[in-house]
């Protein structure tokens, strides 16, 4: 019991301690107070012991790693059941729902090197990673419309060629601004940024 009451008051100590920290630091010179952060009711060094447990995150790099959180979460969200809707929902054969898958392949081989190419000749690669990211989310809605196989094939045809460069795209981005950041040098701890 006497256990518990030392507790308690080490504790209504330290509280007390605290509230006496943020009512000496919010006074002004005028001797009245001030409210300076929207922390009042935690001391300087509690809020430095709570910030040093929280991540640090760059927030120049903060849009690829958004980009590649989504790109990712929607692709594994996607492929594991490709196959499931056109079988189950669209109903085509095995056949014809392994042809569809296959278009994933087919462009990521030849429509990745033209469009990248097609951007390097342009020096445009963030207009193009947006044009693709853009259209492919639009064209995406559509296929659950049609029912047919050859307008399904097209318009997948179609997305797949549109989805194809966008981790190509978001690769060359993340890697350029990289090489461009002026905090980054080489021998320097860089953990704050990733």
């Amino acid at each position: 019991m006497e256990q518990d009451e030392v507790e308690v008051q080490r504790l209504e100590e330290e509280r007390d301690d605290v509230f006496e920290d943020v009512i000496t630091a919010g006074e002004d010179k005028s001797g009245g107070s001030s409210i300076g952060t929207r922390f009042e009711w935690i001391s300087r060094d509690k809020l430095d012991k709570i910030q040093s447990f929280l991540p640090k995150i760059s927030l120049p790099l903060l849009g690829p790693k958004v980009n590649f959180f989504v790109m990712f979460g929607v692709l594994s969200g996607f492929l594991p059941f490709q196959l499931l809707f056109f079988k189950n929902s669209k109903h085509f054969t095995s056949t014809q729902s392994g042809i569809l898958t296959s278009f994933s392949s087919i462009n990521a081989a030849f429509a990745t090197p033209l469009w990248t190419m097609l951007a390097d000749q342009l020096s445009s690669h963030k207009l193009f990673l947006n044009v693709s990211t853009i259209s492919s989310l639009l064209l995406c809605p559509l296929l659950l419309f049609p029912s047919s196989f050859l307008s399904i094939a097209v318009l997948f045809f179609i997305f797949c060629a549109l989805k194809a460069p966008q981790i190509s795209f978001l690769d060359a981005s993340t890697i350029g601004y990289l090489i461009n950041a002026p905090q980054i040098q080489p021998g320097v701890d860089n953990s704050l940024l990733y």
